[in-house]
């Protein structure tokens, strides 16, 4: 208990002073803010659906301001984006647990990171922003959380960027950790959807530990591809 208190006391002292040592907004350069106000006037307020194997919601396109906002929060260390970020996550997880006629609890499963990254980073940025956006949801009056339960079992080359087929690999990435998620309403959760393969293998890992998906949801997503 004392542990997770000393995180999250840290966790809000780094966030404290991203706001006050950042002195660029990440999408214009503009100096004064992290996000200056204009560039987070340029966010989607509403999520939309992309047309994918498993139904998928996505709260902005990945360009412009949102992109450099995943980026710097993800390969840069701005923790203070994790709030915006949230947000526009929260927005997707929203728009899909409205699409569907159940009303169990809803539970946020993140991709977890290449061992890798989460090795370079130090966080696992994805974790973050779904807790976050777990806390909107529940704030609007729908009971969220999450649940890391999703493990990387085969580590592979990151996706992005690479050709459909080059994506086959990463068949057999993931294992689930044992929990109690049948019960509840899952939305498998990313910050980048490309092609999908990555979550769609995660989604069929899932599956075949006997859990249910609903949906998935991501900050962002390029176009899809045919």
């Amino acid at each position: 208990m004392i542990t997770r208190f000393v995180q999250a006391v840290q966790t809000s002292a780094r966030e404290y002073s991203d706001v006050i040592f950042s002195r660029q907004c990440v999408g214009c350069d503009r100096l004064g803010k992290v996000i200056c106000d204009n560039c987070r006037s340029l966010i989607p307020t509403l999520a939309q659906q992309r047309d994918a194997h498993y139904e998928l919601w996505f709260g902005a396109p990945y360009e412009s301001v949102v992109r450099e906002m995943i980026n710097a929060h993800k390969d840069h260390g701005v923790r203070a984006l994790t709030q915006d970020l949230g947000m526009v996550l929260g927005r997707a997880v929203w728009s899909a647990a409205m699409s569907s006629s159940t009303t169990r609890p809803i539970v946020l499963v993140p991709i977890p990171p290449h061992a890798t990254s989460l090795q370079r980073r130090g966080r696992d940025t994805v974790f973050e922003i779904a807790m976050k956006a777990a806390r909107v949801v529940s704030d609007r009056g729908m009971p969220c959380s999450v649940a890391p339960s999703l493990i990387r079992i085969h580590e592979t080359q990151r996706s992005a960027g690479k050709s459909v087929s080059e994506r086959r690999e990463v068949h057999g990435s993931f294992g689930v950790r044992p929990g109690k998620l049948i019960l509840s309403r899952v939305i498998a959760v990313d910050d980048i959807v490309t092609t999908g393969a990555t979550t769609n293998e995660a989604v069929r890992a899932l599956q075949a530990a006997g859990i249910g998906v609903d949906s998935i949801a991501c900050i962002a997503s390029t176009a899809a591809r045919r």
